[in-house]
């Protein structure tokens, strides 16, 4: 099967405005960080490596890095050279309710994120039933609206039994620690300030 060449198909104008799940794509699932959604590509049928569209979205944060401020998004559209032939940048405005939403939808993103890859750990489902154990009402706040609870039982934690599991270097994430990929999802950072 020959590689459309978008450009050669369609005006910039139909790029634009038309659907980009609509051009006969193969649409790769989306990345996340953070538990938010990143970039999802957009490649040749018969070619992963051909990006064709790349649908990106760009955050800022509030809140020691905790939430999400503002959103936008940009679509690129790439030629046959593999160079960017048309951007879009689109700004996306949030009620109140909505951002509230969109944060609460991501922090449950993050927590399900680490659970579901600890899971596929040697030992991760005694890492999960632990801090839930542990950490469960103090999660489901964290998930539900947004708080510090969590964080703060985790800088404070002193019980030596604990911090051997959470001091825990996973080689599968670089060597990071249960604590340190905690504290990325949480503050995005892997280490507490």
């Amino acid at each position: 099967m020959m590689a459309i060449d978008l450009f050669d198909e369609y005006s910039e104008n139909e790029l634009r405005l038309q659907d980009i799940q609509h051009y006969g794509l193969n649409q790769l699932a989306w990345d996340y960080s953070r538990g938010a959604r990143t970039e999802r590509l957009y490649v040749d049928l018969d070619n992963a490596d051909k990006i064709r569209i790349k649908d990106s979205y760009i955050y800022t944060m509030s809140n020691g890095d905790r939430d999400i401020a503002t959103v936008s998004r940009k679509i690129e559209w790439f030629k046959q050279d593999d160079t960017v032939g048309l951007e879009k940048n689109l700004i996306k405005q949030y009620t109140v309710k909505s951002l509230g939403q969109l944060n609460r939808d991501i922090r449950i993103g993050r927590l399900t994120d680490l659970r579901e890859n600890a899971k596929g750990l040697p030992g991760g489902q005694l890492i999960v039933d632990s801090l839930y154990s542990w950490y469960g009402d103090e999660m489901f706040e964290y998930e539900d609206i947004g708080s510090l609870a969590f964080e703060d039982a985790l800088k404070a934690e002193a019980d030596v039994s604990r911090l051997g599991l959470l001091n825990t270097s996973i080689p599968e994430f670089g060597g990071a620690t249960i604590m340190q990929l905690l504290s990325f999802q949480l503050i995005g950072s892997y280490s507490w300030p």
